[in-house]
């Protein structure tokens, strides 16, 4: 009985071991495919699921852009991004202030906009 019992709780322990090192590996990976890679030198706006500007951050440049509930003010100044102002009820989009990493992103769900930024090998061609 005893024999029994000790060999379960090794099996148990090789499980548990063996779990963690699967948790730990995927972790790590994910980490390494998901977080931001570097400077953003573009953005893509898109309204409703549509690319409407693709921007240089290299530019400063102010927009108005034209959303269910009014206008939506974007800004782009020092290599970075942010909404200035929206008529969202919220404005989480607001609040998150400028972005400037390449993978980050300004999303604004009751207007349907969202911003994302992207590094130079991304992108092929800039509307402005």
């Amino acid at each position: 009985m005893k024999a029994k019992a000790s060999s379960r709780k090794s099996r148990l322990v090789e499980v548990l071991l063996l779990s963690a090192a699967f948790l730990s590996l995927l972790g790590t990976s994910l980490y390494f495919l998901l977080r931001p890679k570097g400077e953003a030198t573009y953005a893509d706006v898109l309204r409703k699921g549509e690319l409407v500007y693709r921007l240089s951050l290299e530019e400063e440049k102010t927009l108005n852009l034209d959303v269910d509930h009014g206008t939506m003010v974007i800004s782009v100044k020092d290599k970075g991004i942010a909404v200035l102002s929206s008529p969202c009820l919220h404005r989480y989009c607001v609040s998150q202030g400028y972005k400037t990493k390449a993978g980050e992103s300004i999303l604004c769900a009751p207007e349907g906009v969202a911003i994302y930024l992207r590094a130079k090998s991304e992108v092929t061609e800039v509307d402005l």
